[in-house]
């Protein structure tokens, strides 16, 4: 991952550690390389800071500015499909003549604006400072993968605009945002453009946005979404399962290119073992794996990892945590933006510090299990659908208020309270960390005062 930072003002801007300061908080993400730029007119800067994956020489350095000098990119991430992008633009004046993925996106945008967003398949998230023209105000443009894997903060203060990676670099004024504090005690974290540091937004995934510079007026749209769903009666499921296994041969295929040493993360589980599976399918080199041990607990996976790693033939590492400590909190605490209710964080910070030993990029499954319903939420809330579904939504509603009112923690309390939107719904809301009555007496009236329809996320 690289570090992204930039401020865009309405005057010049004179005091130049604006982009040094929460550059340095930065450091983290891109230890290899950092950059400063400053427009001519000193009212936008950008920073980076580099972890390099692809193309190692300085022909990667950020801020990337474009020949004609009239746009300027920092990002962070990848575009995987970026050699095909490459050719696309040997058809037009914006040819590339580096290596990496940065020269593409920026030549892309030049070569086809904001409608370039749409050919990019990849995790980003960047902002491109476009000059402009007598026909176009200069402008920045910034956009977020369509999964939102790399994280994007902005906020608008006054005369001045910033945006980064993550929430410590930005300048933020006293307070928490009341609506985002509502939903983290219910959900576990912080959903969509919500922000816990007031006057802060994240652009959502699958977002761009334009800030017109002569203003700083911010136009903010959805430029992608899942299709509907729709049933293909003449597909059986060995067909199904066919495309599935290509579709994801070619996506761990395309996270392979890469100028570093590479890796995946092995739990042993079905999303991590198909994952290896592929990785070995798309080189000839001996994949490395990197799994936790937890000696003596009912969570170790080790030993599934173990097995399919031999299978594989993998040079397997495992990191075994015999005594866990809190003390890890500690460690990963300065790493945390906002708060985040799940304790996997913990071993996948630790295997990953493992991983930096010996690899620059590691892959892994997270994901697997929302996109295929592995959990067993999913057919819990279609057994209860079958049960219950027949019940008038106003009898279910009752129920749920009767359950809000038992004492917390009471088994089976959480599951009937969030039936108030129906047995479907309780796949969503069947293990709240907080339901609306707990959280009435958590948060302050004057802060519940400014929580828009609480009602809305029970």
């Amino acid at each position: 991952m690289c570090g992204i930072f930039g401020v865009a003002s309405l005057q010049p801007i004179t005091e130049f550690g604006k982009l040094a300061i929460p550059l340095e908080r930065l450091c983290h993400r891109g230890p290899d390389d950092s950059g400063i730029w400053w427009s001519f007119d000193k009212r936008v800067g950008f920073g980076h800071r580099r972890l390099s994956i692809i193309d190692l020489s300085p022909g990667g350095h950020q801020p990337m500015v474009s020949p004609d000098g009239r746009c300027c990119i920092t990002y962070n991430g990848e575009v995987y499909n970026f050699q095909q992008i490459r050719k696309d633009l040997e058809k037009t004046e914006f040819r590339c003549f580096g290596g990496s993925d940065t020269e593409v996106i920026l030549n892309a945008y030049r070569a086809w604006g904001t409608e370039c967003i749409a050919r990019f398949n990849g995790m980003f998230s960047f902002a491109i400072y476009d000059r402009g023209d007598d026909n176009a105000p200069s402008s920045l443009f910034l956009a977020r993968d369509r999964a939102g894997k790399k994280p994007l903060y902005y906020s608008l203060l006054g005369e001045s605009f910033q945006f980064a990676s993550e929430l410590k670099s930005l300048v933020l004024s006293n307070g928490i945002d009341s609506t985002a504090l509502n939903y983290y005690l219910a959900l576990g974290y912080v959903p969509g453009s919500l922000c816990l540091a007031l006057g802060v937004n994240k652009l959502p995934p699958a977002h761009a946005a334009r800030l017109d510079l002569n203003d700083l007026s911010l136009t903010v749209w959805r430029y992608w979404q899942l299709p509907s769903n729709r049933s293909i009666p003449c597909t059986d499921g060995e067909e199904f399962a066919d495309q599935v296994q290509h579709l994801l041969e070619d996506a761990v295929r395309l996270r392979m290119i890469s100028d570093v040493p590479l890796g995946t993360l092995l739990s042993g589980g079905l999303d991590s073992s198909l994952i290896v599976a592929a990785a070995v399918k798309a080189t000839n080199k001996r994949i490395k794996t990197f799994t936790i041990g937890l000696p003596g607990s009912t969570l170790d996976e080790s030993g599934y990892a173990r097995c399919v790693a031999d299978y594989f033939d993998t040079e397997h590492h495992v990191l075994e945590a015999d005594n866990p400590s809190l003390a890890i909190v500690d460690e990963y605490a300065p790493f945390v933006d906002e708060p985040l209710a799940d304790s996997s964080i913990l071993p996948s910070f630790m295997v990953s510090r493992l991983t930096r030993q010996y690899v620059t990029v590691a892959l892994g499954g997270d994901g697997g299990d929302e996109l295929f319903g592995g959990y067993l939420d999913y057919p819990q809330a279609l057994a209860d659908q079958a049960l219950l579904g027949w019940i008038p939504r106003r009898v279910l509603s009752s129920i749920a208020q009767f359950a809000a009112n038992l004492p917390a923690g009471m088994r089976g309390r959480n599951r009937l309270s969030a039936l108030v939107g129906g047995p479907l719904q309780q796949m969503i809301w069947g293990s709240p960390y907080f339901d609306i009555r707990l959280r009435q007496r958590l948060i302050t009236d004057c802060l519940l005062e400014e929580v828009d329809a609480p009602e809305r996320f029970l």
